[in-house]
C-alpha cells in the first residue's frame, strides 16, 4: 500500500478542509494517508507521494508552505507530488454551480462547486 503525505498551510481553516476531502479520495482508493499541517510536517522521505497545499490571503501563501517547500526540496523533486491552492475567490457554492455539476453542464467561467473535489481523477497507482 503506498504511504500518502498530504501536507497543508492554512490561514483560516479552509485548507485544512480540502486536505482532509482529498485525503478520504485516497483513502477510498487504499491508499495509506497522513493529513498534517505542514509546520507540524517531520520527515517526509518515508512516503511515496506527497501532496501540499496553501491558501492565499491577500495574494500570498502562508509562510510555513513555503518553509515546507524550501526544507524538503530535496525529497520532493525525486518523489511524485502534486500541488493545491484553495483560494475564496476560486470558490463559488451558487446555486448553478452546484447544478451544472450534477448536470454535467459547464458553469459560467471560474465558477466551482465543493461537490466536484470527489470527482478529481486519482491518476496515481496503488
Amino acid at each position: 500500500m503506498k504511504k500518502v503525505l498530504i501536507a497543508y498551510s492554512t490561514w483560516a481553516g479552509a485548507t485544512h478542509e480540502v486536505a482532509n476531502e482529498i485525503g478520504k479520495v485516497f483513502q477510498a482508493n487504499l491508499f495509506d494517508v497522513d493529513v498534517i499541517a505542514a509546520n507540524e510536517s517531520k520527515s517526509v522521505d518515508t512516503y511515496d507521494v506527497i501532496l501540499f497545499g496553501t491558501s492565499i490571503h491577500a495574494g500570498q501563501t502562508v509562510k510555513s508552505f513555503r518553509q515546507f517547500i524550501k526544507q524538503n526540496i530535496d525529497i520532493l523533486i525525486k518523489k511524485p507530488t502534486a500541488l493545491f491552492v484553495v483560494c475564496a475567490n476560486m470558490m463559488n457554492d451558487s446555486e448553478e454551480a452546484s447544478v451544472s455539476s450534477a448536470t454535467g453542464k459547464s458553469p459560467r467561467k471560474g465558477s466551482r462547486s465543493r461537490n466536484e473535489i470527489s470527482n478529481l481523477p486519482c491518476c496515481l497507482k496503488k
